[in-house]
């Protein structure tokens, strides 16, 4: 994606997927229900942190973001700025272009993890070593108000709050965020976190691209 491209163009994205295409996801508007901690649920934000460290890194946080949004078919989505960060834990390794995406959904957690691995999926992503380089990497940060609990998913993310690459641009979207194991408000874990090896992209661009992306993945543009 370039960033020198000027969006003058207002316009809407409402492509829903097929259930046949991502077995066992429940979809916005679905009649399918799920027991326990997975159920459906009322409209509320989530956000989605992205990262890529391989190939075109910002065009894949980007067209993840977009399909992530238009997969869930999303009533509102926004995208942090970009942040080029240095790596943290793992073997030797390229900087990451990380970002987060706000996400006004009904769809239950475990819709957005099986949509969130189907999307790295599709970029490449192989789970080779722990805390290796990828294609794109996608976790679901935080759900207001929701806390799950499960052998395959923790939400808010078990390791949010210790990872300024991750909390710093979900702050950006929604400031006055709250843990709802704790109660705390994230901007205070944030007060005592290192920003240091952190730079930003210049959030216009991003915008621009992200609108981009979705444009042209709607045939619009």
């Amino acid at each position: 994606m370039g960033v020198h491209l000027t969006c003058v163009v207002a316009f809407s994205v409402n492509v829903l997927a097929s259930v046949a295409e991502f077995p066992g996801v429940v979809f916005a508007n679905d009649s399918k229900q799920i027991a326990g901690p997975y159920m459906a649920s009322i409209v509320r934000p989530a956000v989605i942190g992205l990262g890529s460290n391989l190939g075109d890194r910002v065009g894949n946080v980007l067209s993840g973001a977009s399909m992530i949004a238009r997969l869930t078919n999303a009533r509102r989505s926004r995208l942090s700025p970009l942040y080029e960060t240095v790596p943290v834990g793992g073997p030797p390794q390229g900087n990451y272009i990380n970002a987060a995406i706000e996400l006004l959904t009904d769809l239950p957690a475990r819709s957005l993890l099986m949509l969130a691995l189907a999307v790295e999926q599709k970029h490449g992503r192989l789970r080779l070593e722990r805390f290796g380089p990828r294609t794109l990497d996608i976790d679901i940060l935080w759900i207001e108000g929701e806390v799950v609990d499960h052998e395959v998913l923790t939400v808010p993310h078990p390791r949010l709050v210790e990872r300024s690459f991750a909390l710093k641009p979900m702050l950006d979207l929604v400031p006055d965020s709250v843990d709802p194991r704790s109660g705390q408000a994230f901007r205070q874990a944030m007060a005592g976190l290192s920003l240091e090896g952190i730079r930003e992209i210049a959030p216009s661009s991003v915008q621009c691209g992200f609108q981009f992306a979705e444009a042209a993945a709607a045939g619009i543009v």
